[in-house]
């Protein structure tokens, strides 16, 4: 990875890029913590993660204060409490989703955000007929209610899944609403102020990626 990369610097002083290969340690590292794992070392986790070994060293030395031993690594549950210190995975936060078609239906009964300390409290949707409905226990509740509701519970994470001609409109609600950080969903990229952070997924445009990835490892 280039060191340009690293210079794309987040609003907590921490590289993007760290913040993006964060959440795969911590995953690597839950997953050997559950099969009895009691090290694990920087080698390790470069192999497994197709990284290389030196960003590794310098990632974990950003994610964890966990000293590393010679010939063993890490003790695997400390650097576990780290990475869940340093990724906010200890402290629940709270976020609302907007849209509740196939794709946000499916984040409501998604039971992975939990394990990463997220939890969606409320979701909305501007159709009647699929207010009222409670999915994975969350009642679906109007628009009309949102800013309310926002204000209310002091929510500050949203996740827009609405289609793309209404994804602005309803970030404007949002942020309005005192929502400071969103993910989109939606496939379009929409503006946000300055204290606002967004973050956009375009789930076509991975798959369109992971596609070509494919099809270029076939030739090789």
């Amino acid at each position: 990875m280039s060191d340009e990369s690293e210079k794309n610097i987040d609003i907590f002083g921490v590289p993007e890029a760290l913040l993006r290969r964060a959440p795969k340690y911590y995953k690597y590292v839950c997953k050997q913590t559950e099969a009895g794992s009691e090290y694990i070392s920087s080698s390790e986790l470069a192999l497994a993660l197709g990284l290389g070994a030196v960003q590794v060293r310098k990632d974990l030395a950003l994610l964890s204060s966990v000293p590393g031993h010679s010939r063993v690594g890490f003790d695997a549950k400390l650097l576990k409490l780290d990475m869940e210190r340093f990724l906010g995975y200890n402290n629940m936060n709270e976020a609302v989703l907007v849209g509740v078609g196939n794709m946000g239906a499916a984040l409501l009964a998604h039971k992975g955000f939990v394990r990463c300390g997220l939890k969606i409290v409320a979701a909305f949707d501007v159709r009647k007929t699929i207010q009222g409905q409670i999915i994975d226990d969350k009642l679906v509740l109007p628009m009309s209610k949102m800013a309310s509701l926002i204000d209310r519970l002091k929510i500050k994470l949203a996740i827009i899944a609405v289609p793309a001609p209404a994804a602005q409109s309803v970030c404007n609600k949002l942020v309005k609403a005192g929502i400071k950080g969103i993910l989109n969903l939606s496939p379009t990229h929409i503006d946000v102020p300055n204290n606002v952070v967004l973050h956009d997924e375009d789930i076509a445009a991975a798959l369109a990626i992971l596609a070509q990835k494919v099809e270029d490892k076939k030739e090789s």
